[in-house]
Parts: structure tokens; sequence; C-alpha cells
């Protein structure tokens, strides 16, 4: 009898499961919903530490739009070669590790918009020209991390370029409004 009930609930679950967690249409063609503030923090940290993916971490730093005119005018490679942003050294290996988030302030509007020129400014100085960058949400981080053992703090924002992602502003939010 108790396993006529065990085989009876296992295919009541079975029936439920592919009842309700099948994909339709419909839900497919839903578009994904954006990384969150939280992810691409993390993400952007561990990414300037691992060779690998160095490329990954250029792509918070600078709208993908400058890079991609960085690279069709051959200036990339000058400005972002690995070695280059580790001092024009191939990085040796680390251990680095967010420590604590410490606090999270969102950004007001006047920061959101001094984000924009920010952007906007910071890729003319590698040379890119862009026409307008529209930030829609922003965060400032402070946080503990240590790299192999030394322990430091720091204060930066991360802000979402609508069609572009996550960018980090290495400040923290009162000196980005110098840019409004």
């Amino acid at each position: 009898m108790k396993k006529i009930v065990i085989l009876v609930l296992a295919v009541i679950m079975c029936a439920a499961v592919f009842s309700c967690g099948g994909k339709n249409s419909e839900s497919s063609s839903k578009p994904e919903s954006k990384v969150t503030y939280e992810d691409a923090f993390e993400d952007c940290f561990y990414s300037m530490y691992d060779n690998s993916r160095i490329d990954d971490f250029y792509l918070y730093i600078l709208p993908k739009a400058a890079l991609d005119e960085l690279k069709e005018n051959g200036k990339y490679e000058q400005y972002f070669a690995p070695a280059h942003y580790h001092g024009g050294e191939t990085q040796a290996e680390v251990n680095a590790v967010i420590e604590e988030v410490l606090r999270k302030v969102e950004l007001t509007d006047n920061q959101l918009k001094a984000a924009e020129n920010y952007l906007l400014r910071i890729s003319k100085g590698y040379g890119a020209e862009l026409s307008s960058i529209e930030v829609t949400e922003g965060w400032q981080i402070d946080y503990r991390f240590s790299v192999d053992g030394q322990e430091a703090t720091m204060s930066e924002c991360y802000v979402y370029v609508k069609d572009d992602g996550w960018k980090r502003i290495t400040m923290e939010a009162e000196m980005l409004e110098t840019f409004a």
C-alpha cells in the first residue's frame, strides 16, 4: 500500500512539473531582465583582476560604442592592451576578494546627468566622439576588499547606460556632481 501511495504522489508531482514548468512561446519571447548593479559590481571587480577577462572589465569603464570606435580607428590596443592597464606588464595571479559591502546609495537625478557627462567626456578623452548617452539608474557602492591579503576600502559608482549596461565610475557620487 505504501508503494502505491508513493507511486501516485510521484506521478502527481511529475504532472505538476510538466504542466507548470514548461515554456510557452509568449514567455520565451520576453526580453531578458537586466543584470543588477550588485551583480555588475561583483563581475567588474573580479574581471579587473583576471587577465583572461580584462576585455570584460573594459566594457564596464567605457561605453561599448566608444570601445568599438577605438577598435575601428586602431587606438584600442594603444590604450587597452591587457598589459597596459596593469602598469605595462601582464598581471600576475592575485587573490582579490570583496570582503564586505559597507553602503549602497542610489544616485540622484543630478548625479545621473553628471554620469552621462562624465562618460561622454572620458570617451572623448580617448578619441571616441559619442553624440549622447542615457543613464537610467545609478548607485554608489562603498566596500572593503583585499588583494593578496592587503585590505583597502573603495567608493565608486555604477550607472546603467540604456542599451549598453552597467558602467563603473571610480569616484564617489558627490565628486561625480562636478561633471553636471
